[in-house]
């Protein structure tokens, strides 16, 4: 996506510095230190703002008493001109770790609330590199010198404005907020600060959008199964898919499940992810003996995600077929991974029939409606061949709202040449007056880019 400038780059991203921020909080509690780096690097995140200048803002900024003795945070953090808005997670967080701080005085700035042990000089680099607690190893071996020049100082806005490109791409109005927003005056600062040599490095993708977000939606027209369309919503038929209670029904029926929801998180048709095979998803490592789902597979040149959700499932899935077919024996290991007794076969394709011979074009149709009714989905005859990749689509509208490039990616990734085309076949057109087209969903956008970033959290 951007020219890599520092190895540390590779270790802290926003997602997992923002998503570190509300972990382990009853071991955050037990520590002051804990508690004000944890505010700094939320706001720092949140905000787009330089750390220090998180540092020197006052408590009475942000929050003030509530009259059950409760930290009441407000919606708006003012900056210079204009207001930014604090996320409800954010200020959930703030309230509660305000609290625990003792309710401190609201005039005090927060750097000042408590005598800091690490002092400030490299706070912003003990903040940034403890939000990336999943590779502190890789980066403690980064050496000393490399780590000094680098600027842990800007690194939290930098993260925040490649978020902002990753889920919006390049618009005039998205670089026009973000140069306003760090005191750049042209595209080429701006392009400069985050690492880019040009717009055309901000690839934007339809990978980068969490389908599995809970926050803040746009609301589509309820349509479904029930009222005579191909589709419900994404969340009830990945739920009824991921489904604890269902449980291991045979090779079709597993496979049907699989092939249903890496269609459905994909947007790719089962038809067409019936040639997936093993080597294509499975990452083997010889001199361990080991093997596990690999992280990012392509197929047909296309990166697919496998949620963390059903990569178990998957592995089961291979581990059973190949001891049922090919006798080789597995044994657990930690972290999604298995051990095999001989080198296991990775030539076979994914989706099988009950004879583990490849499930096939001709027979997909009538093998996805026997294996919902075997698994007891009430609307088993009404799934069609498009029913995954429409659910997809409206997911993703459901997420970005009525925004160009999102739409410009949707019509490429169905190969329509028209906004009519898809509309049409997401089943979001309105009604039609006078040969203009109005469609219901027009209109429908996020509130401001603060919003955008954190849909999914």
């Amino acid at each position: 996506m951007y020219k890599s400038t520092h190895p540390i780059e590779e270790f802290i991203t926003f997602d997992d510095s923002f998503n570190s921020c509300f972990q382990n909080l009853e071991v955050i509690r037990g520590s002051n230190d804990l508690m004000i780096h944890r505010i700094i690097l939320v706001l720092s995140l949140a905000t787009g703002l330089e750390m220090k200048y998180v540092f020197n803002i006052k408590w009475k900024e942000l929050l003030m008493l509530g009259t059950e003795n409760n930290a009441v945070v407000k919606d708006e953090l003012r900056v210079r001109k204009y207001y930014i808005p604090i996320h409800p997670k954010v200020k959930f967080l703030l309230s509660d770790l305000y609290c625990k701080l003792d309710y401190p005085s609201l005039e005090l700035e927060i750097i000042n609330t408590i005598p800091l042990r690490l002092g400030t000089d490299r706070l912003s680099e003990w903040i940034l590199r403890a939000s990336a607690s999943d590779h502190l190893n890789e980066i403690n071996k980064i050496n000393v010198k490399h780590l000094n020049v680098f600027n842990f100082e800007i690194f939290s806005q930098i993260l925040f404005g490649r978020k902002v490109f990753a889920v919006n791409g390049y618009t005039n109005d998205i670089s026009k907020f973000l140069k306003l927003h760090f005191k750049f005056r042209t595209n080429k600062e701006l392009f400069f600060f985050l690492g880019y040599r040009s717009k055309d490095e901000i690839q934007y993708s339809l990978n980068n959008i969490n389908l599995d977000a809970n926050g803040t939606l746009i609301l589509l027209e309820d349509k479904n199964f029930n009222d005579g369309y191909p589709f419900q919503k994404f969340t009830a038929f990945s739920k009824f898919l991921e489904s604890e209670l269902i449980a291991y029904k045979g090779p079709v029926t597993n496979s049907i499940r699989l092939l249903l929801l890496i269609s459905l998180y994909n947007g790719i048709r089962p038809s067409r992810l019936l040639s997936l095979k093993w080597h294509e998803v499975i990452h083997v490592n010889q001199e361990e003996r080991t093997i596990q789902i690999k992280k990012s597979p392509i197929f047909e040149n296309q990166k697919i995600k496998i949620y963390a959700e059903f990569r178990k499932n998957l592995l089961e899935h291979y581990v059973h077929t190949m001891q049922t077919t090919q006798n080789v024996i597995f044994y657990s290991k930690s972290r999604g991974r298995k051990t095999y007794s001989t080198i296991p076969n990775l030539e076979d394709n994914v989706f099988i029939s009950n004879k583990y011979n490849p499930l096939t074009q001709p027979s997909l149709s009538r093998e996805i409606k026997k294996a919902l009714q075997n698994l007891k989905f009430p609307h088993a005859e009404k799934v069609t061949s498009t029913s995954t990749v429409i659910m997809y689509g409206r997911r993703i509208m459901e997420i970005k709202g009525d925004h160009k490039p999102t739409i410009q990616k949707l019509k490429e990734h169905f190969n329509f040449k028209s906004k009519k085309e898809l509309f049409d076949f997401l089943h979001l057109t309105g009604s039609r007056e006078k040969d203009k087209e109005i469609y219901n969903f027009k209109g429908k956008v996020r509130k401001n880019i603060f919003e955008g970033i954190l849909y999914d959290f």
